[in-house]
């Protein structure tokens, strides 16, 4: 038998009483050098399967462990909260089956407005210094005079007389610094 270098060995059984033998897999592509005599298989390349004692404590674990319990337990609670006539709980599952399959058709639409908001949250997070200044102290100063700083303009437009209301425009745009 020929073998390409980076052939995997692993140990199996065809049933889970049944005798173990060695399967030699060679790699997908089974390009290669070929193995030599004396050669060997890496034991990063090999596996020793699943063992019957691995896969019976496994078992037991679940058993045992509280699995098969927490479920009789779910059981017994949905069992205590159902509804004692049998018609009745059908037509209960039949709404939770019509709720279930009318959220599962808006799925669309939730990934849409989850997109939205996690672009939204990033464009936030982008702003976050420039917001932080729209809410901070100095821009309420800030906002504060815009009133006066428009009235003052409009009286130089409307008057035609910068003098009157310069004290007042160059206050504010001082205030605006």
């Amino acid at each position: 038998m020929r073998l390409p270098r980076g052939t995997r060995a692993e140990l199996r059984q065809t049933t889970v009483l049944g005798d173990i033998y060695l399967a030699l897999l060679p790699p997908a592509d089974g390009a290669g050098p070929l193995l030599g005599d004396g050669d060997t298989i890496s034991l990063r390349d090999t596996d020793p399967g699943p063992q019957v004692e691995e896969m019976l404590q496994r078992i037991a674990t679940f058993v045992n462990g509280g699995s098969i319990t927490r479920l009789q337990d779910a059981i017994a609670r949905l069992d205590s909260v159902l509804p004692d006539n049998a018609g009745e709980t059908r037509e209960l599952a039949a709404g939770v089956a019509a709720d279930v399959h009318d959220a599962a058709a808006g799925t669309a639409e939730l990934d849409r407005t989850l997109a939205a908001t996690a672009n939204l949250s990033q464009r936030l997070h982008d702003m976050r210094d420039r917001l932080g200044f729209m809410f901070s102290d100095t821009a309420r100063r800030r906002l504060e005079r815009v009133p006066q700083f428009m009235t003052a303009v409009l009286n130089v437009v409307i008057e035609g007389d910068v003098t009157k209301d310069a004290v007042v425009l160059l206050q504010v745009i001082g205030a605006l610094r």
